[in-house]
Formats: structure tokens, C-alpha cells, sequence
């Protein structure tokens, strides 16, 4: 979407010269609905099928978890989405009303109307489509998981540095420091080799000798 505001300027800049564009309005909706399915179907499936990356689990099984709850989220999304669009899907414009009293062609021009003119604000009600309704409610959404995330991990950045310089490998000073890591290494390496069948060929595909 970033790249079509660009066109859209070209575009109307070749319109005003008599050139034939594109249909930019048609062109909007596409992106935005296309923007709308990666993130509310594609992302959501992906997310769920990659979380059962489990060797033992059947793929077909995958597919079919991650697509249950993929649906689950769309119907979600599509109950909110309806309740609210018929609840608050009305958009109220600020416009100014203006009225002025009918002159004859024929009159002398005046400079000023005087208490005859009549200026007020007032707010137009006009019901989007539905299309309308998805692109902006999908877009709102997206700013506000932007702001919320974003914050989060700006607010978590610097303690996340801090802890990391706090945990970051250290270079062993003395030979009896490094004997014992050796040591400790050494038993937990005996450990997971008693605990691990390696005569399964399901692991590692070798007999032990």
C-alpha cells in the first residue's frame, strides 16, 4: 500500500492531462482487501500450522488443526465485524451548510449579503458499503496492534539489552574455573547419553557399538 500513493498522484496527474489511467478506486479496494485476507487468513493459518512443527504429528493432521482454528479466528472476526457495522457503521462528516438568498440575473452585483447569508456547521450521517467498512476497520486494527506491540517492545528494549550484556559468554580467567565447566559439562553429557536410546533407529538411524 506503501507504493500506491505515488501512482495514485501520477495517476491523477495523467487523468488532468487527458491521459487514460488506471482505476485507481478499484485498485485501492484490491490492495486493501488483498491486505485484509493475508492478515485475518494467511498469517493466522501459517502461525497455527508451524506451531505443530512436530516430526511425530501428520501433516494432513496439521493442516487440518491449523485450518479449524484459522476459521474459528474469521468467525470471530466476522461476528465483531458485523455486530459493529451495524451498530456504528455510520460515518459522521463535519460540513459547513451555507445559505444565501436568490438574487435575479438581472440585479446589481452586491459585495456583501449582510444578516441575509446564514453559515453553520453541521455533521452529514452517510452509511459506508461494507467494502469500505472492512478497509478501515482492518486498518484501524492494524495501527492498533502497532501502537500496543509497539510500545510494549520499545518500553521492554532497553532491560532486554541490559540482561543481555549481564548473560553474555565470559572467557574462562583460571585453569581450575575451566576444569570445573569441564567437569559439569562432562556429567551432563553422561547424562543425556544414559537417557538417550541410541539404539533407536528413529533417532539417530545407527546401532550402538
Amino acid at each position: 500500500s506503501i507504493l500506491m500513493l505515488p501512482l495514485d498522484v501520477a495517476n491523477t496527474a495523467d487523468v488532468a492531462k487527458g491521459f487514460v489511467g488506471f482505476p485507481m478506486d478499484l485498485l485501492w479496494m484490491i490492495v486493501y482487501i488483498s491486505m485484509g485476507c493475508f492478515v485475518l487468513a494467511l498469517l493466522p493459518f501459517l502461525m497455527w500450522f508451524y506451531e505443530e512443527d512436530d516430526h511425530n504429528v501428520n501433516p494432513i493432521k496439521r493442516f487440518f488443526k491449523a485450518f479449524a482454528w484459522t476459521l474459528l479466528a474469521l468467525v470471530v472476526f466476522v461476528a465483531i465485524f458485523a455486530i459493529l457495522y451495524v451498530t456504528i457503521g455510520i460515518s459522521q462528516i463535519p460540513v459547513v451548510k451555507m445559505t444565501a438568498p436568490l438574487v435575479l440575473e438581472s440585479a446589481p452585483p452586491v459585495s456583501a449579503c449582510g444578516d441575509a447569508c446564514g453559515r453553520q456547521l453541521v455533521e452529514v450521517s452517510i452509511q459506508p458499503t461494507i467494502i469500505m467498512y472492512f478497509i478501515a476497520f482492518t486498518t484501524w486494527l492494524g495501527w492498533l496492534l502497532f501502537i500496543v506491540f509497539g510500545g510494549i517492545g520499545l518500553s521492554a528494549l532497553p532491560m532486554d539489552l541490559i540482561n543481555d550484556f549481564r548473560t553474555r559468554p565470559k572467557d574462562i580467567k583460571n585453569t581450575s574455573e575451566g576444569k570445573a565447566q569441564y567437569a559439569r559439562v562432562s556429567r551432563h553429557r553422561s547424562y543425556l547419553l544414559f537417557l538417550t536410546p541410541l539404539d533407536d533407529p528413529a533417532i539417530c538411524g545407527c546401532a550402538r557399538t
